[in-house]
């Protein structure tokens, strides 16, 4: 068997909101195990397997879009703060 370095979640421990954080890194014997601590860990291995069916240029299109989407909602979001600061000023 093949061994090497994974990357797992730990939802235990962590200074996340959400309880979770990806920084254990271990080597492991086994890739069959390496799979059902993810699955334990409440990674989507049927996500990563659809993602990993792209194109590497599917994956940089789609990559692309969610930058493009998160920099639109903290653009949002910074123009919905100072509308509230102004707001807020006027009372």
């Amino acid at each position: 068997m093949e061994r090497g370095l994974h990357l797992f979640a730990n939802p235990k421990n962590s200074g996340f909101a959400d309880g979770g954080e990806i920084t254990i890194l271990r080597e492991m014997d086994d890739p069959a195990q390496a799979i059902e601590e993810a699955r334990r860990a409440g990674i989507d291995l049927a996500l990563v397997d659809s993602n990993l069916a792209l194109s590497y240029e599917e994956r940089v299109l789609r990559h692309a879009s969610a930058q493009e989407l998160m920099w639109a909602l903290k653009e949002a979001g910074a123009a919905y703060e100072k509308s509230a600061r102004s707001a807020a000023e006027i009372r």
